[in-house]
């Protein structure tokens, strides 16, 4: 009997202050952002995340969505710039500065408020203290901002239950820490590893149908991750290239108070994301207003500059892994360049077969090596003396 009176009563409660956000709301120029870690774009589906894709398909679908670059720093830092990881030496950065007029507009005329695990890459007055913290934790402090109308334009929250170690409150299998790719251990244990983020999913869905209640009806949400990630085990195939579709192409969504719907079938970089930022906040009808369309999108790798994880690559000879690439991926193929000069041609689907010296396809890579900037920076700083010594 208590409890069902503290139900009541809870129920109640979160009633009365989603009335008062519906009041509050309307009218100001307020968006959030999500950022899901790691998330890869074939798991946002009917099994795993249900309330997610249906209510994606209810609104604004990026069908086609690639991060620039496939890890989390770089990632963040040319989705907040807007700038390329190699032609704009975005890599030689580790924070937004001053150049990047188009953040610093955004945040400047509307506010903008990260919280996440990477706060050390925006300026101090647009962090939040913590650095990470569990998915409910971050939605009701955003839910409690915009309930004592504290909320900044744009609010980011990063959510890092969707990658390694998979930690959420949902596990239906025995959890073992995974510390990264390139764990200090010569064998890792990788039987529960895919389950275990598969959970992670799961979980990810079900706080974001309670909390997206409080929100949904006034509040526009860019939902996305940062990249994907790659299964070594468990999985139907195994893949090594990191700019394999895996880890590059990214669920990315916009859901509208209104429900707008609508399939974005063209090709879209997360290059873009402050764009779709500022029409949101301006409440443009056309959510792609001064996007162009992109015939194929660029995906940068740096040089993987860590002594540790590049000493643990060459043990298990997996050094290409540390090695810096270019990739271009249209809606039919993609083209890979590294830094040595050694080329790779795929026709997608298929991500096995490199058919670089297939005469059928010279034509069109010869487009490739003609349309884009082939060239790489000279790789400055002591940071790359490891690498250049492996």
């Amino acid at each position: 009997h208590n409890f069902i009176q503290l139900k009541d009563k809870l129920e109640k409660f979160f009633e009365d202050i989603r009335f008062s956000i519906e009041q509050t709301l309307p009218g100001n120029h307020r968006v959030l952002m999500i950022i899901s870690d790691a998330l890869r774009k074939q798991d946002i589906n009917i099994r795993t995340t249900p309330y997610l894709q249906r209510i994606f398909m209810q609104n604004i679908l990026f069908k086609s969505a690639y991060t620039h670059a496939p890890y989390t720093h770089m990632s963040l830092l040319s989705m907040f710039s807007g700038k390329k990881l190699m032609d704009d030496h975005l890599y030689e950065t580790g924070k937004i500065n001053n150049d990047y007029n188009e953040f610093f507009n955004i945040a400047s005329e509307y506010g903008f408020q990260y919280t996440g695990i990477k706060p050390e890459i925006f300026p101090k007055e647009n962090q939040r203290t913590s650095r990470f913290n569990a998915i409910p934790y971050l939605f009701w402090d955003y839910i409690c901002d915009i309930y004592d109308q504290e909320c900044k334009g744009v609010t980011c929250l990063h959510f890092l239950e969707t990658h390694t170690p998979f930690f959420c409150g949902n596990h239906t299998v025995k959890h073992m820490i995974q510390y990264g790719v390139f764990a200090r251990q010569k064998a890792k244990d990788y039987r529960h590893e895919y389950q275990q983020y598969l959970d992670c999913v799961h979980y990810l869905d079900k706080q974001c149908e309670f909390y997206f209640k409080f929100i949904i009806s006034c509040v526009p949400i860019l939902f996305c991750s940062d990249h994907g990630y790659i299964f070594s085990e468990n999985q139907k195939t195994k893949v090594k290239q990191i700019w394999n579709e895996d880890i590059v192409r990214i669920p990315y969504a916009v859901i509208t108070p209104n429900q707008f719907k609508r399939e974005v079938d063209s090709l879209f970089s997360h290059l873009d994301t402050l764009k779709i930022l500022y029409n949101l906040l301006c409440e443009k009808e056309d959510i792609m207003q001064g996007i162009k369309t992109r015939d194929f999108v660029q995906v940068d790798r740096d040089f993987t500059y860590s002594k540790n994880d590049l000493s643990r690559m060459f043990q298990l000879n997996q050094i290409y892994l540390g090695k810096a690439f270019k990739c271009w991926v249209s809606q039919m193929d993609k083209y890979v360049l590294y830094y040595d000069g050694v080329e790779e041609y795929y026709r997608l689907p298929d991500e096995d077969t490199n058919l670089i010296h297939d005469g059928r396809y010279r034509e069109r890579i010869e487009m490739y090596r003609r349309s884009i900037n082939t060239s790489y920076p000279k790789w400055k700083g002591s940071r790359f003396e490891y690498t250049q010594s492996l």
